[in-house]
Parts: structure tokens; C-alpha cells; sequence
């Protein structure tokens, strides 16, 4: 519905209400989760959108953060 910048490092991204009902009353009628968007099909769309998220690094001490971004990246892909 809406996507702002919001200084440096933040994208507010506002999700028509109707749309998240519709995405999650078909992942729960199926029972399952659809599969990340793979790079291959975003680059024959229309309107491509790269999403940038964390992947941790393995060599160093994980934190919250780590996860919480993580999370949240994926969660985004998800929805796209």
C-alpha cells in the first residue's frame, strides 16, 4: 500500500490489511508456507524487488540480533 525511506538504513513498508488476510487464509487452507522466491523467477518479473537481509557469520558468536534480522528478511521474502 505504501513504502517510504525513513532516514538512513530504514524502508517503512505499509501492507494493505486485505492482503495479509488473503496470503494467510491460503497458507492455512494448504498448511503450508511457500517457498522463498528464487532468484531466477525474480529476474523474469515484471517488477523485480530485492530484499537484503543478514546471513550470520559462522565464524564469529551469534547474537539476537543476528536472528532477529534474519527473521525478519526472510519474513519479508516470504510475504513478497
Amino acid at each position: 500500500q505504501d513504502l517510504k525511506v525513513n532516514g538512513p538504513g530504514f524502508v517503512l513498508c505499509k501492507v494493505r490489511q486485505g492482503f495479509l488476510e488473503q496470503t494467510l487464509a491460503s497458507y492455512m487452507s494448504t498448511s503450508q508456507l511457500p517457498l522463498p522466491t528464487s532468484l531466477a523467477s525474480v529476474a523474469t518479473s515484471a517488477t523485480p524487488c530485492v530484499v537484503d537481509f543478514s546471513s550470520p557469520n559462522i565464524a564469529k558468536e551469534m547474537h539476537v540480533g543476528h536472528l532477529r534480522s534474519t527473521i525478519i528478511g526472510e519474513s519479508v521474502c516470504r510475504i513478497l
